[in-house]
């Protein structure tokens, strides 16, 4: 690919994450004209940052991953990046992942796990489809409400009419939508949930353009929101405090749903934005904006917002301080735009599925349109340093280490049953060093992976090797790679003294049971808001037919769980990975009767004998699966937390020429870590040096002043 007219322009990019890799594909796409040259610079031996996953071809080529992945439906530009990848890509019908929608698969229904009363409840949730509004990428507000009160008005009409009356205090109300106002609650005098949906119905009409509802008619609102909470509240407390799970549920779902509408409302978020609330935890912006004290009798509070739900939403993103699960913390802002995403923006499905490991689906389809376009890839190349020039105002320099010397090319992936995959170890025969590598049991993934580098280091100088630096390192490697830019910058001291990163664990289990033999129903595949770490858990066993098994005695079953690590887990990597086995077997031993009766020894928890393997004992056999702590700083999790979104750094706005930035620790406009939010700061970093994409949508919330 080769443009025309002026020379092309030289783009280096460090890191082969999403972020770094969007950016490749968006400067990279045929309407760009062959502008630009881009080279990657990667350390270790695959690219996906956080999302990557390899084949163990030691062990019928498993799929190893970082984590537990999914992706939501409101992924609107990694969707539309992933879909211009396979159609790129061009496989024949009937290969292995030959479309989009071959690759992802739509999950509609989660179980929600609620302890209540000492004893674990299942919770079936099925995500409504709204046919006419999912996949608006850039729904403003007023549109959030009319699914909002679609939803409710669905939730609502599984209570039936009651025939208590409850008399309410008419508000005096003015003509036009004050009127309406007035009048509603005159009328109020029916049950609680016929009157929410009535409630709903008055908002729906009066969050639009034309209703001129100002500040007086926002406090009316906000009054009957009160109002209609004390009354249902005043229903149902009596059966919550039976353990009664209807009434619990409807409480959770109505009350968060009626206290975010009080709180946008109360704060005006439609004409200031939704970042302005994000100096608290949203949990405690909850609290904030209830009509009820922490203390009132049945602690309605504490129902609805530490209902399993919400759990669910912190766990998904790693929202606790310092890997502490009785700390939640996201900053509310940025919580509630991601909720309000996810329950609202999404096309066709809540979330969708992987039909392989991330890494087989996503970045071995990017890295092969990527090569197909002429990009180069160096890997076993980590980025040391940055430099600035004398003026102290613009990238000069990078100091590049090569960690191995390579014999040749080397050739990243390898086919298993005909998809390309990455192996979750280097290919140690196209290394100079590479039995030396082999034996020491380095990870060359890692920043202080304890080995020697042998290579030759090289410095990267602009206006001859780069025009343009996109830096799509993980933050936590930030404060050593670029200590120059602390020195002469607030804003980066700002953002690597003010953004928090977390800790994982993740564990992988094969079982030589059935989905019916381990006691499962049919649905769904995702368990959310169980014990804590191991709290999200999604049975993938589509994966098994991607892996190497033979065709008799094979597993089964497969399951994914994730959760947070506590700080306080040593530094040293072995005895992270003990912690981690230590956690993993206590769970297994007494926690998981609850979610797979059918493979419980009769009296000590999981019957150890039916995990895949060949050793004895649960220790051992555990020891045949796949287990990970994600403690060095290439591999923590960035947060959300509150107080810090101000601290993040635009993509295009660096502070220094030469210099763009790409991933999810970015002040991209979603802001909480994610493939979506990854893609949209590679867009932006894009537009910075080429101008395309004009728009990238979700990067801002469209509001409307009412």
């Amino acid at each position: 690919m080769t443009g025309t007219g002026a020379a092309r322009q030289k783009v280096v990019i460090l890191g082969g994450g999403m972020g770094g890799l969007t950016a490749a594909l968006e400067l990279t796409d045929p309407k760009q004209g062959g502008r630009y040259d881009v080279t990657v610079y990667q350390m270790g031996w695959r690219l996906g940052g956080k999302g990557a996953s390899g084949r163990n071809r030691e062990r019928n080529d498993r799929i190893e991953e970082h984590g537990l992945h999914v992706w939501f439906g409101f992924y609107h530009n990694a969707f539309r990046l992933m879909g211009d990848v396979y159609r790129e890509l061009g496989r024949k019908e009937g290969t292995p992942l030959a479309t989009l929608d071959d690759a992802f698969k739509p999950q509609d229904t989660y179980l929600l796990q609620e302890k209540v009363g000492g004893a674990w409840r299942p919770w079936p949730v099925d995500f409504p489809e709204i046919a006419g509004e999912e996949g608006r990428a850039d729904s403003d507000l007023v549109q959030v409400w009319k699914i909002l009160a679609a939803w409710l008005q669905a939730v609502l009409t599984k209570h039936p009419a009651r025939h208590e009356k409850v008399d309410v205090t008419r508000h005096d109300g003015g003509v036009g939508v004050l009127g309406h106002i007035g009048a509603l609650t005159g009328r109020l005098a029916v049950t609680a949930e016929h009157g929410v949906a009535d409630l709903f119905k008055l908002v729906h009409a009066a969050a639009s353009p034309s209703s001129g509802m100002g500040r007086a008619a926002r406090h009316v609102i906000v009054d009957i929101i009160d109002t209609v909470s004390r009354i249902v509240w005043h229903q149902i407390a009596a059966r919550v405090a039976k353990g009664e799970d209807e009434p619990r549920r409807f409480w959770a779902m109505f009350f968060t749903g009626a206290t975010i509408a009080r709180g946008m409302l109360s704060d005006d978020l439609t004409a200031r934005g939704l970042d302005v609330i994000n100096d608290v935890d949203f949990i405690a912006w909850l609290n904030r904006n209830s009509p009820f004290d922490a203390d009132h009798e049945g602690r309605p509070n504490d129902v609805a917002f530490g209902a399993a739900m919400l759990r669910v939403f912190y766990d998904a993103a790693f929202g606790y301080a310092d890997g502490d699960t009785d700390r939640p913390d996201i900053a509310a802002g940025t919580a509630l735009r991601t909720i309000l995403r996810i329950a609202f923006q999404y096309e066709r499905a809540i979330l969708f599925q992987m039909q392989a490991g991330m890494g087989d689906t996503v970045f071995a389809p990017i890295y092969t349109v990527l090569k197909r376009r002429g990009v180069r890839f160096e890997f076993f190349c980590r980025a040391d340093k940055l430099h600035l020039s004398s003026d102290g105002r613009a990238i000069e320099q990078v100091t590049i280490a090569r960690q191995v010397a390579l014999k040749g090319e080397y050739v990243p992936v390898y086919p298993v049953r005909d998809l390309d995959c990455w192996p979750s170890q280097p290919f140690f025969d196209a290394i100079v060093e590479g039995e030396a590598l082999r034996l020491s049991g380095c990870n060359l993934e890692h920043h202080d992976s304890g080995w020697k580098d042998r290579g030759q280091p090289f410095t990267l100088v602009a206006e001859k090797d780069f025009d343009h630096l996109v830096l799509a390192v993980p933050l936590p490697r930030l404060n050593e790679l670029c200590s120059e830019l602390v020195l002469a910058s607030s804003e980066w001291r700002a953002m690597l003294g003010g953004i928090a990163s977390v800790r994982t664990l993740a564990m992988q289990l094969w079982f030589d049971a059935t989905r019916a033999e381990m006691g499962l129903p049919r649905d769904p595949d995702i368990i959310g808001g169980y014990v804590e770490p191991w709290s999200s858990i999604t049975d993938f066993s589509h994966l098994l037919q991607r892996e190497n098994w033979p065709a008799e005695g094979g597993p089964s079953f497969l399951t994914y769980a994730c959760g947070v690590m506590k700080d306080t887990v040593p530094d040293d990597e072995a005895k992270a990975q003990e912690t981690v086995a230590a956690s993993a077997r206590a769970f297994l031993a007494a926690q998981t009767r609850e979610i797979w009766p059918g493979v419980q020894a009769s009296d000590a928890g999981l019957d150890w004998r039916r995990l895949h393997g060949s050793k004895d004992g649960l220790t051992a056999r555990l020891g045949e699966q796949y287990l990970r702590a994600n403690i060095d700083t290439a591999e923590l999790y960035v947060q959300s937390r509150a107080n810090s979104i101000r601290h993040r750094i635009r993509a295009d706005r660096s502070g220094f020429r030469r210099l763009w930035l790409a991933g999810d620790w970015t002040d991209n406009g979603l802001n909480i870590g994610s493939i979506e939010a990854c893609a949209i700061s590679g867009l932006q970093a894009a537009r910075g040096i080429s101008g395309q994409p004009a728009h990238i949508p979700g990067e801002r919330d469209i509001t409307c002043r009412w």
